[in-house]
């Protein structure tokens, strides 16, 4: 029974392992434990009814890459969905190997009895500690496929790991007859080879996280440079908005002055109700709310958001801006927070251009130990599927070509590196809104009171 449990939570191991690795957590914990115990119910009897050890390392090659194919349209290849299964095979299958022989060690250097039954104990411990690892390190696990993928050392981890879970199957005392004789005669050394593949995979996991790291900065370095192009291609435009804006008044005032030298009454009026009024009017209605910027104390932001309004308003958008408190900091990298609400904003000005009431609201605020960003647009469409607009390549936008789809998923994998954000998406007709907040805690001065 116990060394059913044992097969059982290895055969989580896998699947959970796998799971994380390409980033698939569609799966409920049920639905996990349900797909383990059918893959060790068919693995226990197949193996049983063929004497064939060999299909503990093939059926869950195949069996992950089953599940690996339910992510095939969101841009994982089989080729890439094989390669992470072989990591789930080899990482688990060796830990499962080494494990249990380090705690029989500490077993015997303790005063505890040595029994049949504690070699079963031994197995069904180190089988429960590698699925807490598992689930403790998740996070980590999610990131290595960016690292790998991305990574010079990709083909050079795909051979190593190839290489690495055949020796395990020599170490699986196989039935087949040449792989028998591998076991008998090289054992050991695969033993010591499997080894030390399993640290050669280490050292490439912290090197290709280093350089994913540094590519991540570059682009991060190369995202604000094109913000703040962005920024100056903005002024520019305003300045020959404003130049065409002097232009156009000046023709304005000539209108005035031929109608009050000729007391024109009836001309004067018409120029008033039909230029100046709700020229007036928008302009007022513009400057207030740009004024309300001033609250953001942090110039990157502010002049970010500067930009996105006033794009906002080039497409006819009605803006409405609440900062009702000074901010004067961000909480997590400026690079960052930039980025993550050039997203949101971004969206949000496309698709309230698009619908029929046109409208934007942006709030940021602090409140609770929490800064909120919050973007609400109207939209055009009545339904929308929100567990699937963070996926690579979905978007709602028309006509979508080649880069569509990536920026709420890039902003997905912002919010989740960084654990002091959260991200709260909301849908009622006709408007969409985006809740993004930071967690901090409030420093105290001397004098006690709360500095933000």
């Amino acid at each position: 029974m116990i060394d059913m449990l044992v097969f059982f939570i290895i055969g989580l191991c896998h699947i959970v392992f796998y799971v994380y690795l390409i980033g698939y957590p569609k799966f409920s914990w049920g639905g996990l434990i349900l797909l383990s115990f059918f893959m060790t119910v068919f693995l226990v009897f197949l193996v049983s009814y063929t004497g064939y050890p060999e299909f503990n390392a093939i059926i869950p090659i195949l069996f992950l890459l089953c599940i690996g194919l339910l992510k095939y349209k969101q841009g994982l290849t089989i080729v890439q969905s094989f390669y992470f299964a072989s990591m789930s095979l080899f990482i688990i299958s060796l830990a499962k190997t080494i494990i249990p022989k380090l705690l029989l060690e500490l077993w015997l250097l303790s005063d505890l009895s040595l029994y049949a039954s504690s070699f079963s104990i031994i197995h069904l411990l180190s089988a429960s500690f590698i699925l807490l690892i598992v689930v403790v390190k998740r996070e980590s696990i999610n990131h290595i496929a960016d690292y790998l993928i991305q990574s010079p050392f990709y083909y050079i981890s795909y051979v190593s790991l190839l290489l690495g879970n055949f020796l395990l199957i020599i170490l699986s005392s196989p039935s087949m007859s040449v792989l028998n004789t591998f076991n008998q005669k090289y054992s050991d050394l695969s033993y010591v080879i499997s080894l030390l593949l399993f640290l050669v995979l280490l050292f490439f996991f912290f090197l290709s996280s280093h350089l994913f790291k540094e590519k991540v900065i570059q682009a991060r370095k190369e995202t604000a440079e094109q913000e703040l192009l962005s920024y100056t291609e903005k002024l520019e435009v305003m300045h020959e908005e404003l130049a065409s804006f002097r232009h156009d008044y000046l023709n304005l005032l000539l209108s005035l002055d031929e109608g009050v030298r000729a007391r024109n009454i009836d001309l004067v009026e018409q120029v008033y109700n039909d230029i100046i009024k709700p020229t007036s009017t928008i302009m007022n209605h513009k400057e207030l709310e740009l004024v309300k910027l001033a609250r953001i104390k942090v110039p990157e932001i502010k002049s970010i958001i500067s930009v996105k309004v006033i794009a906002a308003h080039q497409k006819n958008v009605s803006v409405i801006i609440d900062t009702p408190h000074d901010i004067d900091r961000i909480y997590i990298e400026l690079v960052d927070f930039i980025r993550a609400i050039s997203i949101i904003v971004d969206n949000a000005v496309e698709e309230a251009s698009l619908s029929e009431k046109r409208e934007l609201t942006i709030a940021f605020f602090e409140m609770d130990g929490e800064q909120k960003f919050i973007v609400k647009n109207s939209c055009r469409q009545k339904s929308i599927k929100l567990s699937e607009i963070y996926q690579k390549n979905v978007s709602s936008k028309l006509n979508d070509t080649g880069d569509r789809g990536y920026g709420l998923f890039s902003l997905k994998r912002i919010v989740d590196s960084t654990p002091i954000i959260s991200l709260e998406t909301v849908f009622e007709y006709p408007y969409f809104t985006q809740i993004l907040s930071v967690k901090y805690r409030p420093l105290k001065n001397e004098n006690g009171p709360v500095l933000k």
